[in-house]
């Protein structure tokens, strides 16, 4: 029996390229900078992005597992009691978030 050649182009993105995409994304990088440290097209990632929906619900995680994990240090500090951080949180999310309120016309 003789072994035969696969036909066509081997599939870009492997294995090898995922983890790196995830590696690169999950510490914030950008896509373009992802993408570069991968060894891939822009245009790639996306049309990978587009076409396999397990391959976008990886990258998605990776690209959220940065700010997830902010989020949870900075709960744990206000839970711990530091009054910095809840101070912060105040600022930067209620105080938006009801200055937006303010702005909504009373009907």
């Amino acid at each position: 029996m003789v072994n035969k050649k696969p036909i066509g182009r081997p599939q870009k993105v492997n294995y090898q390229i995922i983890s790196k995409l995830e590696d690169s994304l999950q510490y914030g990088s950008t896509i373009s900078e992802a993408c570069y440290y991968a060894g891939i097209s822009r245009d790639t990632f996306y049309r990978y992005f587009r076409e396999d929906r397990i391959f976008a619900e990886k990258m998605e995680l990776a690209r959220n597992k940065l700010l997830t994990i902010a989020k949870s240090n900075v709960s744990r500090a206000i839970i711990e009691g530091d009054y910095e951080s809840s101070l912060w949180l105040l600022e930067k999310v209620v105080t938006p978030s009801l200055a937006i309120a303010d702005e909504v016309p009373r009907v």
